[in-house]
């Protein structure tokens, strides 16, 4: 179940930027054959592997998946997260707040720096059970070509950001170092 993944970590203990080098990244390493952990460092992880071992690697680069929005005619503010493209212009997202919108609701997208930008507008056209809204972008330019002006790297909610002010940062560190063509929503 869901709360066999809950557990209780100070904020003071995740970390809110990533480290200088990635191969002093941490890494938790479970011994299997004597159920024992070991706190290692990244750059130790090709000594941990045995002929036989299979490693896959994920090519798949990070989109700016976090798109911000104006609900329509109410100004009220709402934040996107692209979840799965099903045809051009139309995605299921996670909508906060998104108790409220229904079928039918207008969207405005606003850009993350605040700057007046081309309009670019969508709608909630369904939502299901999970609470997953389905949105259909307007206009002729596919919303893929946009993200660069209206998205933000989908950084999680444990992660701290105060404006913008790390957005080229978290572009190039929130990602893996093989990433190659895009398409992730996250990590």
């Amino acid at each position: 179940t869901r709360a066999d993944f809950h557990f209780d970590l100070p904020p003071q203990l995740i970390a809110q930027h990533p480290a200088a080098k990635r191969d002093a990244s941490r890494l938790l390493h479970l011994r299997r054959d004597s159920n024992s952990l070991q706190h290692r460092n990244f750059g130790d992880f090709p000594t941990l592997l045995r002929p036989g071992d299979v490693l896959c690697l994920n090519d798949s680069k990070v989109i700016r998946a976090r798109l911000r929005a104006l609900k329509q005619p109410s100004a009220g503010h709402v934040e996107l997260l692209l979840i799965e493209e099903t045809a051009r212009n139309l995605w299921w997202c996670f909508l906060r707040p998104g108790k409220r919108v229904r079928p039918g609701t207008r969207l405005r997208l606003i850009q993350p720096t605040g700057q007046s930008s081309p309009i670019v507008d969508a709608e909630v056209v369904a939502k299901n059970d999970e609470g997953h809204c389905q949105v259909r972008f307007e206009g002729p330019i596919d919303i893929l070509e946009r993200l660069d002006q209206f998205g933000e790297i989908p950084l999680p909610p444990y992660i701290e950001r105060a404006g913008a002010a790390n957005r080229d940062e978290d572009l190039e560190r929130y990602q893996t170092v093989y990433a190659r063509s895009q398409g992730s929503v996250a990590a």
